[in-house]
């Protein structure tokens, strides 16, 4: 038997129908994508920071928790992120926290240079994912 070009274009459009009715699914892996932004590359102390971590999953979760660390010195973090506990939903969920990067660098043994930001969104107990970001800071 001999497939014509007409039967091509017609069996594509069936199975288009079908998918689209969701009569027939595609098995597809989940997916979950977690990336941390935040609004400038270079700081001086004192100023604000916007952070925001960015979570994309195929799937809805409850009560997932995003939390963080960075400008990390001898003194140990000198900014937190959350915890902060939420439901995802399938597709973007924005996690944003406004912080201020330390007035004194004496106190907080921070120098100029650059620092690492780590955030971390955990569900059940389980870690999903970890990111990071660097920043600089300047005098």
């Amino acid at each position: 038997m001999r497939t014509k070009p007409g039967d091509i274009v017609v069996s594509a459009f069936v199975l288009g129908v079908l998918l689209s009715a969701g009569c027939l699914s595609l098995d597809t892996a989940d997916t979950f994508e977690a990336s941390i932004t935040t609004d400038r590359d270079t700081y001086r102390f004192g100023e604000a920071m916007q952070l925001r971590v960015i979570v994309n999953t195929s799937q809805s979760m409850d009560n997932v928790t995003v939390s963080g660390s960075g400008l990390v010195s001898s003194k140990g973090p000198q900014l937190w992120l959350g915890p902060v506990t939420d439901d995802l939903i399938s597709g973007t969920n924005i996690f944003n926290f406004s912080k201020v990067v330390p007035q004194c660098s004496d106190c907080t043994k921070l120098s100029p240079g650059v620092y690492n930001i780590t955030a971390s969104v955990n569900h059940d107990g389980e870690r999903l994912a970890t990111v990071s970001c660097n920043v600089t800071l300047t005098r």
